[in-house]
């Protein structure tokens, strides 16, 4: 069940302080996947057969694959404070944007 679905615990001290925690760990999390997709990138394109799969290469499949479940994660987070929800957001967005900028130049 979801903490912002319970009355007496939405936004209450326990909510807040479960923010608290978590926030950093999420943004590490995030940093952590944006630096493996681009080392997944940068490897890809080394070793890429430029057999055709679906509607682009392995690389790129691989990378379409990784920004959705991404996106996912972010999405089912629900998270309750509206700034960082945003936050997040924007940064898949701008993150996505420059990974498949970096794709096309390979």
């Amino acid at each position: 069940m979801l903490l912002a679905l319970v009355d007496n615990l939405c936004n209450g001290k326990f909510h807040k302080h479960l923010q608290n925690l978590y926030a950093p760990l999420v943004v590490r999390y995030v940093d952590l996947m944006e630096s493996s997709i681009a080392q997944s990138i940068h490897r890809g394109f080394e070793r890429e057969s430029w057999e055709p799969v679906n509607n682009g290469s392995g690389t790129s499949e691989d990378l379409f694959w990784k920004l959705d479940a991404l996106q996912t994660f972010i999405r089912d987070l629900h998270w309750p404070e509206e700034e960082f929800g945003k936050h997040l957001e924007t940064r898949l967005k701008l993150m996505s944007s420059d990974m498949i900028e970096s794709c096309i130049k390979r």
